[in-house]
């Protein structure tokens, strides 16, 4: 369930605030922080304004939807870092997409590969 969904439901009573909150993953002081906020300025009390602007390194949405595409259409055998380092070459930017360096440009922005998990240490 989405973290809305979750607030959604608080708020229409078919939860707790405090069951919303665990279903969540944040401490009851926060939820009750977040139904104050929504208590003031209803939904719209619970946007965060700190993040007015987007990311400088923000992709456009069509160039993101060309990644996506070639990496499930074309280079769908590639892993992760293979298809990054493949997207980052200049020849692949230059076939998929000609003159536009969205592409490379898309290869720049930080990948986010999940962690590897820790092994547990002997003691």
């Amino acid at each position: 369930m989405k973290v809305q969904e979750v607030i959604l439901k608080a708020m229409a009573g078919s939860l707790k605030w405090w069951e919303a909150a665990e279903i969540i993953g944040v401490s009851d002081w926060t939820m009750r922080r977040w139904w104050e906020r929504y208590e003031e300025g209803g939904y719209d009390g619970l946007y965060d304004y700190r993040k007015r602007r987007p990311s400088p390194k923000r992709v456009p949405l069509k160039t993101a939807e060309k990644v996506l595409q070639l990496y499930r259409e074309k280079y769908f055998d590639f892993n992760v870092r293979h298809f990054h380092e493949k997207l980052a070459s200049p020849a692949m930017a230059a076939a998929h997409v000609g003159a536009d360096a969205s592409l490379a440009a898309a290869a720049r922005s930080p990948v986010r590969l999940p962690a590897a998990p820790s092994s547990p240490r002997c003691s």
